[in-house]
Formats: structure tokens, sequence, C-alpha cells
């Protein structure tokens, strides 16, 4: 799916919504060249997941709702991380 902002989706969709596995790039404003790659459930990040920020940092982890949920990990671009809920 390519949107009229320049985002794009490739993945599983379940009634016209993203649902199962996926990967959905930002491409616009203050996201742009951010990528999640993970888990979908009902258009939303759900499950695992991996959200790669445009300025190096990472979080690898659970997700619910488009949030941190759980365990996971941020790595930041200095090379620091936290591991944890």
């Amino acid at each position: 799916m390519y949107y009229n902002d320049g985002d794009k989706y490739e993945g599983d969709w379940k009634d016209n919504l993203k649902e199962g596995r996926g990967i959905y790039y930002c491409n616009h404003g203050q996201f742009k060249g951010d990528r999640y790659e993970g888990d979908w459930k009902n258009n939303k990040y759900e499950g695992k997941g991996i959200y790669y920020y445009n300025n190096g940092n990472k979080y690898e982890g659970d997700w619910k709702n488009n949030k941190y949920d759980g365990k996971g990990i941020y790595y930041y671009n200095n090379g620091n991380r936290y591991e944890g809920d």
C-alpha cells in the first residue's frame, strides 16, 4: 500500500486492516526515515516488532496498541542500551 504522504506498508491484511506481519515505512514529517517491522493487529503495532528511528536508535520487543509494552531492548545510537520492561 502506497499512501499519499509517501508512507508505505508491505505485509498482511485482514478485512482491510493491517493484520499479521508487515513493514511500515514512514516518509513524512518528524517520522521521515523511521520504519516498523513486526506484528500487527487491527491496524496497530501489536505483538513482537522492531522500530528503527531515523536518528539511529532502535527498539526491539513487545508492543500493544502502538506502544512499547512488556519486555524489550532500546538501542541508542551512541552504543548504550536499555533492557527491561
